[in-house]
């Protein structure tokens, strides 16, 4: 998981890829004041269609956030996300706190 922290604010994105080629994006803004809340956050699926075009893409959503550190290093991120399109629950993402490294 990349991203970086400015401030009260991260910004993140995970990858995930399955070895058929379908592939997950997600991308949020976390806000630290005092606690961790997402702010904003979307989803893109693609490689789920013949011609690799975005299959689908929807909100991300926090019912819970953990957040590490950051101050003289790395800060670490996770919590409970979901992912929705048109109001209906597509995947639930369950993440450890993870050190972000620099890649966006």
């Amino acid at each position: 998981m990349g991203g970086q922290r400015a401030g009260a604010r991260i910004s993140f994105v995970l990858r995930l890829e399955e070895p058929a080629g379908r592939r997950l994006v997600v991308e949020g803004i976390v806000e630290i004041d005092p606690r961790a809340t997402l702010v904003d956050g979307r989803w893109a699926e693609d490689g789920g269609t013949m011609d690799g075009s975005s299959a689908r893409s929807g909100v991300l959503s926090s019912a819970a956030m953990d957040f590490f550190g950051g101050q003289g290093g790395r800060p670490s991120l996770g919590g409970q996300f979901t992912l929705s399109t048109e109001g209906a629950k597509v995947y639930r993402i369950n993440l450890p706190a993870t050190r972000l490294t620099t890649e966006r």
